[in-house]
């Protein structure tokens, strides 16, 4: 989309959005966002040049159900010319903000919203703002692009569990399955979750010998049970829940599928049972 602000002396300067203008850096508490546009005037003025701000948005449509997601600004003045520039608008954006950035994506893409643009001449004069499409400049970004700039703040992404792997390579090819997982609920895939999940658990299933100690533990009353034998059954339950969505062959499971609510819960539970594998063994208790 394209907007304008008025200048004086009936000169106008455009806004238009850059392909793939978004960058995210990981800084301290969150990100530094980056979301370049292109910019130019009817008229070249030399001796304008000018700050912009305004507060950016966030959402799944343009025009309404809009979040604030930044306060952003340009750390250069752009000059009036009629030869395009490229003009980078610069925020903070926190930690939370992202998660919840994430979770409204739903896996798929989202739209930033440039609202409240103000621009300052540097001599100190106020310009006058306005835009052809209802006083907003919004700029979609597809899923593709918003998972490759999460992937490279991750540690602030919606979900993540630390899983100390150090040389196992066991452990090592559980938490790539784990990173796998995450990628294909980022990119909206949910059902491809499964298969990754179930195969990170193996790990903790060899381990703790779970299939063949589940069948005596399951005929003890439950009274009887002691902690790491219930969670012994859950990491059964578990694969056998994930295994529904792969071998739904079977009448009570036909057609199964997993949602976005689902695929995050099922990455939550697999991460924290491989995370519980790795401090067992950096303890030497397994």
């Amino acid at each position: 989309m394209t907007g304008s602000l008025n200048l004086p002396n009936g000169n106008t300067l455009w806004l238009e959005e850059a392909p793939k203008g978004l960058r995210l850096q990981p800084v301290l508490g969150g990100a530094r966002l980056e979301l370049s546009l292109r910019t130019w005037a009817n008229q070249a003025t030399p001796q304008t040049s000018l700050l912009l701000s305004a507060t950016l948005l966030v959402g799944q449509n343009p025009s309404h159900d809009l979040q604030e997601l930044a306060l952003v600004s340009i750390q250069q003045a752009v000059n009036v010319t009629v030869a395009p520039n490229q003009t980078v608008f610069v925020g903070h954006v926190s930690g939370q903000a992202l998660l919840e950035a994430e979770e409204l994506r739903a896996g798929g893409a989202l739209w930033l919203v440039l609202r409240g643009l103000r621009g300052i001449s540097v001599g100190g004069d106020p310009v006058g703002f306005e835009l052809s499409s209802g006083g907003d400049l919004a700029v979609e970004v597809l899923s593709e692009q918003w998972s490759t700039q999460m992937e490279k703040v991750s540690s602030a992404s919606y979900i993540d569990v630390m899983v100390p792997v150090t040389d196992d390579p066991e452990l090592q090819k559980a938490a790539g399955r784990l990173r796998t997982a995450r990628s294909y609920i980022r990119d909206g895939i949910f059902n491809a979750v499964a298969a990754e999940l179930r195969q990170a658990l193996d790990a903790v299933r060899v381990a703790y010998d779970t299939r063949k100690q589940a069948p005596a533990i399951r005929d003890k009353k439950s009274r009887d049970r002691s902690v790491l034998e219930r969670w012994m059954l859950e990491v059964e339950d578990t694969y056998s829940h994930l295994s529904a969505f792969i071998h739904d062959d079977e009448e009570a499971i036909a057609g199964a599928t997993l949602d976005r609510a689902q695929a995050v819960e099922l990455v939550a539970n697999v991460a924290g049972k491989v995370h519980r594998l790795a401090a067992d063994r950096r303890a030497q208790l397994i």
